[in-house]
């Protein structure tokens, strides 16, 4: 049964991933849109449009040449700048006096407040030269406000996002729904995360059609539509004293709990743990794999068997261990069954 024990290890792992999804999927739709909104304190201000007369713009010709496409004029400050657009990015550049552009502190802290709408007082702008990947690829300035962080950008001084901690925990609740565990290499539905979970999911779904490939040639498959044989299965105590019978439904373990869990197992089914034991009484079947790889030899003279690894039909079997035992008096002390159940 090595095909299920595999189905059961990328069962779990595939599982923990879809109990993650929908824990995220729930906390993202149930909290308030509010909470995680990163711009319920940001103002989108209309541009700060302010006559300048236009200086000459051929020096920024005879610097950029054919690398040039256009020149705008941008009023997202208190004085309007040039943003000079070429084959090789961006540029920006002060218009009056001409130079290149470089936001000082005032500047940086006039627009962060020009965006923010809380009270809290602003701190003085910090550059970061390493942001998340999520803010930016290039360095940027950090003003907070409280609990709320500006990032502006260092080339053009505009705003680029805020962010507080309902806006974190969206993040990492994205992170998480959507498998993002890098979120260095940036968004994307191809990460290395998903394609390892798609290729689980695979292996998980061949695994489970080989299980039942393997059970139904080793005729312990049972359909959940499969009506009883008419065969039945006898199983005694320790004393050999008769406990109960059983319709034949695929292997001993599988008939015997079709309708009430009395013989216990750990591992389902898989013949690894061993616990559904069982002494036949008469003309013991050959021992499985399973069958020598879980027990002893001595066991196995003595006719002890798996229940799970052996087709159930007409014959005797007996409880092997006192636990089994306990177990079963334990689970029928209240059943007013009859002694042969379907």
């Amino acid at each position: 049964m090595k095909w299920q024990k595999w189905h059961r290890i990328l069962a779990w792992m595939a599982g923990l991933q879809m109990i993650l999804w929908l824990i995220t999927g729930l906390t993202l739709s149930l909290l308030p849109a509010d909470l995680l909104n990163d711009s319920k304190d940001r103002v989108r201000s209309s541009p700060n449009v302010i006559a300048t007369p236009l200086p000459d713009l051929t020096p920024l010709l005879r610097e950029h040449g054919d690398k040039l496409l256009g020149v705008d004029v941008a009023h997202h400050l208190p004085q309007a700048v040039y943003q000079v657009k070429t084959t090789e990015g961006d540029h920006w550049y002060r218009i009056k006096p001409l130079a290149p552009f470089t936001p000082t502190i005032a500047e940086l802290t006039w627009v962060a407040a020009a965006s923010y709408s809380g009270n809290a007082p602003l701190s003085r702008p910090e550059l970061i030269t390493s942001p998340a990947q999520s803010i930016s690829n290039t360095p940027v300035y950090l003003v907070t406000a409280g609990d709320t962080q500006i990032y502006i950008d260092t080339a053009s001084a505009r705003v680029i996002a805020h962010k507080h901690t309902g806006s974190q925990i969206k993040q990492w609740l994205l992170m998480i729904h959507f498998m993002d565990y890098f979120p260095d290499n940036g968004l994307g539905f191809n990460a290395l995360p998903i394609q390892i979970m798609a290729l689980l999911a695979l292996t998980m779904g061949l695994s489970g059609v080989a299980t039942l490939i393997s059970r139904g040639l080793a005729g312990t498959l049972v359909l959940p539509f499969k009506l009883a044989g008419s065969k039945t299965l006898e199983v005694f105590d320790l004393e050999n004293r008769p406990l109960a019978e059983f319709k034949c439904r695929g292997s001993l373990l599988q008939s015997i709990n079709h309708k009430q869990k009395t013989l216990t197992t750990r591992c389902g089914g898989g013949g690894s743990c061993g616990m559904c034991r069982l002494r036949w009484l008469e003309d013991a079947p050959e021992p499985t794999k399973q069958d020598r790889f879980a027990l002893s030899e001595a066991m196995l003279t003595e006719g002890v068997r798996l229940g799970c690894q052996h087709k159930a039909g007409n014959m005797k079997v007996a409880l092997s261990t006192p636990a089994q035992q306990k177990y079963w008096q334990r689970q029928t002390s209240d059943d007013t069954h009859p002694a042969t159940k379907g």
